[in-house]
């Protein structure tokens, strides 16, 4: 935090710059060494479309960012960064003197080859449809939760979004919303989708006015669609409920108990005791069972050139972020966090499938 000169008013300090070095691979996975590091134009991490810009510029090559290495700053933004970048043909690179690992639950679109075959899959929607590609797809975005790609077409640009398989179900619901004021579904298969985008701005700085829209198109979403907590827990969405959230937090706890220290059991142990208590509590505030965005902030909408707010999860067309859950009920919990989920103080049916972010 900080002053903001002459009026007294905290405001949030400036991040730091982005220093970037990128790590070169082959589609087939074969390290080809890492390029010098420079400073890329914005500080988010998971802003990958001036780091290929900047690469460009200076090298001469085109890059399709697979995914954060390593980070000199414990979280974003800014600092020294590492990427790991695809190359489409073999090149001279200063050599990496480090280590790559992997894990079984990658995403498909952070290795080798995953871009390509996203593209490749986009593109066949495209053609099937009888839509021309007029431009190079641009990457825009990539990190844990999603990656996305803006492509221009002859009737208008197109947005792919690809997820990792727990939110492998973002497209069902998005669908279910059609109509509304969210992305128009293009196509979808697996983790893909593939959306047209809103035309207009995204609203990373609304005000005042816009974000009460906001919270308006959210809350009547949800005063919709009470009584149908069945229809769209079969859409994908988790049941964060008393019954299964109580089993959520008990399991946690329970599995990670080895990990904390003597102080931290002790205050879960009470938590854990009283949770129950405050459900109660909040049952008792009558808030009905519906639908809940535990993610809902400015950068998850954008005006679009009616003017109007249309609800979006990254950039203009990447509509809010669902996707899938296994069913959960009190013995078998979800154990990830849910961006979009239904809620409320009671349990309800307690067999459901969910939706993270």
């Amino acid at each position: 935090m900080g002053l903001r000169p002459g009026s007294g008013a905290p405001t949030v300090a400036e991040p730091g710059p982005r220093v970037a070095r990128v790590v070169l691979t082959t589609r087939a996975g074969k390290i080809l060494g890492v390029l010098p590091q420079l400073e890329i134009a914005t500080p988010w991490w998971q802003d990958v479309e001036p780091l290929v810009a900047a690469i460009r510029r200076r090298d001469g090559v085109e890059i399709t960012v697979l995914r954060l290495l390593e980070a000199a700053l414990p979280q974003a933004p800014g600092g020294q960064v590492t990427y790991l970048a695809e190359v489409p043909s073999e090149m001279e690179a200063p050599p990496f003197e480090g280590a790559l690992s992997d894990h079984p639950l990658r995403a498909a679109y952070a290795r080798p080859g995953g871009p390509a075959a996203d593209l490749a899959w986009a593109q066949s929607v495209l053609t099937r449809q009888g839509i021309g590609l007029i431009a190079s797809p641009v990457q825009i975005r990539t990190w844990n939760l999603s990656s996305l790609w803006r492509m221009e077409t002859d009737r208008g640009a197109v947005w792919l979004k690809v997820l990792p398989l727990f939110l492998a179900r973002e497209a069902a619901v998005v669908a279910h919303f059609a109509g509304e004021r969210v992305p128009r579904l293009l196509a979808a298969a697996g983790p893909r989708m593939l959306m047209w985008e809103i035309p207009g701005r995204d609203l990373y700085g609304a005000d005042t006015a816009q974000l009460l829209e906001m919270v308006s198109l959210l809350v009547d979403l949800q005063a919709r669609r009470i009584g149908h907590e069945a229809e769209l827990l079969d859409l994908g969405l988790v049941d964060w409920r008393s019954a299964c959230l109580i089993a959520a937090v008990t399991s946690v706890i329970e599995r990670t108990a080895s990990q904390l220290d003597a102080r931290e059991r002790a205050a879960l142990a009470v938590f854990a005791e009283e949770l129950p208590l405050r459900m109660a509590r909040a049952q008792a505030c009558g808030l009905p069972e519906t639908l809940m965005h535990s993610d809902f902030h400015p950068a998850t909408s954008a005006e679009a050139m009616a003017p109007s707010l249309c609800s979006t999860g990254a950039k203009r067309a990447s509509a809010t972020r669902f996707s899938t859950r296994p069913r959960c009920s009190a013995p078998s919990v979800p154990t990830r966090p849910s961006l979009f989920a239904i809620t409320g103080p009671s349990a309800g049916a307690a067999s459901r499938r969910g939706a993270t972010r």
